[in-house]
This record gives structure tokens, C-alpha cells and sequence, in this order.
């Protein structure tokens, strides 16, 4: 069976009169007998791997119209006891070291523009080792098996249809746009194939609440 051991140390924060709230949390795991997949697609054994990670968050309305989410991962992984000794203290695949996003989001609330909110933010995914090799003979070098980092934008617009007309309270409109720019980057390779990200997605939708 698999087993493990997690210490971990956080902490929040709301500055007085404000209504952001900060958090951050440290943390390492240690997990016995678990599998991973090499360069083949086939499962293989590890004896033990080694995590340590930072996590901060900072979210809330910065003004009356504005609110932000930011966010920020540092993840430091390796595998300690591994049957092939290439890869011991080898990152764990297909786990970034760094991740990072932001979004702001803003409504207003009166004008000729009341009822209109935007949304922009980017998403940043840091370079990654991908599927372990293992015990197959397949060449290593600095470069084997590494995508690297990328970032993505996403935006919204949203409109309030309460403000054409009373009976249409609750409903609203929005068009959501991930990886706004159509950005090409790799998510990940495998030894074999490697896989496009997302491209641009527009979505619409209308929305009732009640």
C-alpha cells in the first residue's frame, strides 16, 4: 500500500479595514510505494518521493469596482528511492516548479456604463520533466523529456440585463475567451508524442439567478 507523511504551516492575514485576504502555506510531503509512468506509457514502482512547496493567495475587492485574485506555487519534487538510479532525485513528472495566475475583475455600477463588467488575467505553467524514462535504455540528456514554461491570457465581458428592464433582474450576458491571444505552446510530451495546449475557446452564455 501506499503511504506518506505531510507537515504543513499556513497562515492568513486581512490588513484592518480592508477586504483582502492574504494566505500562504508551507508545506512537505513524504510518500512510500507509489507508481509512476515511463517513457512507454507502462506503470512503474518508486519507492519514495520527496515534495516541498510554497503556496500564497491574495484575494478581495480592492475598491468598491475592482476585485483581484492573484495566486503563486513553488513545488520542489523528487524521487528519492527509484529501482533505476538515473533517476533518483529526478523530478516527478509532469509537475511544474513554479505556477502563478492573476485575475481582476471590474463592475460598474453607475453611468452609462452600469451593468458592464470585465474580467482580464493571464496563467503562467513553468517548464516541466515529463514521463520518466525508467528502466528501458532510452538515451538521458539535459534535454530529455522537459517542456517548457508558457503563459495564456483570458478575458470576459458580462452585462447585467436587470439594467434594461426591471422583470429582467437576474439575468445577465458574457462572453468568456481562455488563451485569449492563441497562444501555441506544448502541455506535455510523452517520449513519443508530444500535445498541443488549449487553443483559443470563446464561450457565451446567459445566465438567471433567482
Amino acid at each position: 500500500p501506499s503511504t506518506g507523511k505531510q507537515y504543513e504551516l499556513g497562515i492568513k492575514y486581512q490588513p484592518p479595514g480592508s477586504d483582502m485576504l492574504f494566505t500562504a502555506a508551507v508545506y512537505d510531503l513524504t510518500r512510500q510505494n507509489i507508481v509512476t509512468t515511463n517513457i512507454a506509457g507502462a506503470t512503474e514502482p518508486v519507492s519514495e518521493v520527496e515534495v516541498r512547496g510554497l503556496e500564497l493567495e491574495a484575494t478581495g475587492n480592492i475598491t468598491e469596482n475592482l476585485s483581484l485574485t492573484a495566486s503563486y506555487s513553488y513545488t520542489n519534487s523528487k524521487m528519492t528511492e527509484v529501482g533505476d538510479p538515473r533517476d533518483k532525485n529526478r523530478a516527478l513528472p509532469l509537475i511544474p516548479e513554479h505556477q502563478a495566475s492573476i485575475w481582476a475583475d471590474y463592475d460598474w455600477t453607475q453611468g452609462a456604463l452600469a451593468g458592464f463588467g470585465i474580467g482580464f488575467g493571464a496563467r503562467f505553467v513553468g517548464s516541466t520533466d515529463n514521463i520518466a524514462v525508467g528502466n528501458l535504455g532510452f538515451v538521458r540528456d539535459a534535454s530529455d523529456g522537459h517542456s517548457s514554461a508558457y503563459t495564456v491570457y483570458d478575458a470576459a465581458v458580462r452585462y447585467d440585463l436587470g439594467q434594461l428592464d426591471g422583470s429582467l433582474r437576474g439575468a445577465s450576458i458574457s462572453l468568456n475567451a481562455n488563451n485569449l491571444f492563441d497562444k501555441e505552446y506544448l502541455a506535455t510530451c510523452d517520449g513519443f508524442y508530444c500535445y498541443a495546449g488549449d487553443p483559443r475557446r470563446v464561450t457565451a452564455s446567459l445566465d438567471y439567478k433567482w
